[in-house]
């Protein structure tokens, strides 16, 4: 099983939805999609998950995500 998740989605629409049309057409599961945040490379400056340091919409979405992954994984 392939699974999929944009990242910095919202820089390129066009180029987003050329992805998950792709991940469609390949039988991908499309799991979610991240926006930039220039508060990631913070996360990752600091060596922190971004969760740990942020509660806003990214961090509500790397959530959804990984449930996801736990219910496809079990």
């Amino acid at each position: 099983m392939s699974f999929n998740v944009i990242n910095k989605y919202d820089l390129n629409l066009k180029r987003t939805e050329e992805i998950q049309n792709y991940s469609r057409y390949r039988g991908f599961l499309f799991l979610g999609k991240i926006p930039f945040s220039r508060n990631v490379v913070n996360a990752i400056t600091q060596s922190k998950p971004y969760p740990e340091l942020y509660d806003d919409e990214i961090t509500e979405e790397i959530k959804n995500i990984w449930q996801k992954i736990v219910n496809v994984l079990g």
